[in-house]
């Protein structure tokens, strides 16, 4: 059963659906929609994944886990290559 739906964008070869992104979801949520949606479609999991989630967030199931920690949480590191004339 869906309870909600935010954006529907069918492939549009097929006119048929993908993959489901389970976003924001708690372990338990997360398990029962993959047991829900089953194999038919492709399943991905997104929202609060860091390192110390991800392996739980991949146990329930799901077939791809995207992270923006990986992006929107990272340190810059500045290098440079300005040269002065000693």
């Amino acid at each position: 059963r869906v309870t909600w739906v935010v954006a529907a964008d069918p492939d549009p070869e097929t006119g048929r659906i993908c993959r489901i992104m389970l976003d924001n979801m708690t372990l338990d949520a997360m398990k029962e929609a993959v047991g829900i949606i089953g194999e038919r479609v492709e399943t991905e999991a997104s929202g609060n994944v860091t390192i110390e989630t991800v392996h739980a967030i991949g146990g329930c199931g799901v077939t791809y886990i995207s992270s923006g920690a990986l992006t929107h949480s990272v340190t810059a590191l500045d290098i440079s290559f300005n040269i002065e004339n000693l």
